[in-house]
């Protein structure tokens, strides 16, 4: 089960490391994505990075972006695995789902906003998967100031998850953030996954079905995230 999603949501994220490129603009995308392979996640580096695909629009073009803006906003490659091992281990881990969305969490709720923007019209449902499962993560870890504080090193079971979640239930912006993602993550992906393989987009899929505001959507799967 763990080499199966690994491959079909973390090597899509791993886009990053091995995009090809079909477009008009190709020699400025590769520069890019050279530059981007070289970077080892250093934010001057990959500001660089950035300035070569400025003004492209092409899907190409927006996953070498999306990638980028991942390590500038503090996503490792390295932490993408660890997210995925965490949902993929084995009996009745409490809060597994919402543990997974906290180990994407970036450096701020500014970060992840910056990286909705970015990463939207990649073409890559893993990227954008990815992507809105990092803002739900930052999000929650903002509740209680860990935006910016964890890394492929951080000891999930020591991040007070349970608290995370109950803080954002009393929070309407915090709510309506969890549900406005959880949108997104169903359109991009969740409503034609299959769902007995994918645990979080289970809990998607039912807090869309349940209808209503992004607030009553947060709301909704919060409490299934609990």
């Amino acid at each position: 089960m763990i080499q199966k999603k690994l491959f079909s949501f973390g090597l899509c994220a791993l886009l990053f490391f091995t995009v090809g490129c079909e477009s008009e603009d190709d020699d400025k995308i590769n520069q890019a994505q050279e530059c981007l392979n070289s970077s080892n996640d250093d934010p001057a580096k990959l500001a660089v990075c950035k300035t070569m695909i400025e003004g492209l629009n092409s899907p190409e073009a927006k996953r070498v972006a999306c990638s980028i803006e991942f390590g500038l906003a503090g996503l490792s490659n390295d932490r993408v695995i660890a997210a995925f091992e965490v949902l993929e281990e084995e009996g009745a881990t409490a809060n597994k789902e919402a543990k997974f969305m906290t180990l994407f969490t970036l450096n701020s709720v500014s970060a992840s906003n910056t990286l909705a923007q970015v990463c939207t019209g990649t073409s890559s449902e893993g990227l954008e998967f990815i992507a809105d499962a990092a803002n739900m993560g930052t999000v929650l870890a903002d509740q209680l100031g860990l935006a910016g504080t964890i890394d492929e090193n951080t000891d999930i079971e020591s991040v007070d998850v349970p608290q995370m979640l109950t803080n954002c239930e009393g929070q309407t912006a915090c709510k309506e953030a969890i549900g406005n993602s959880a949108e997104s993550m169903y359109d991009i992906y969740c409503a034609e996954a299959d769902i007995t393989e994918n645990e979080v987009c289970a809990d998607v899929n039912a807090a869309i079905q349940g209808g209503g505001t992004p607030e009553n959507i947060g709301q909704t799967l919060i409490d299934l995230l609990q």
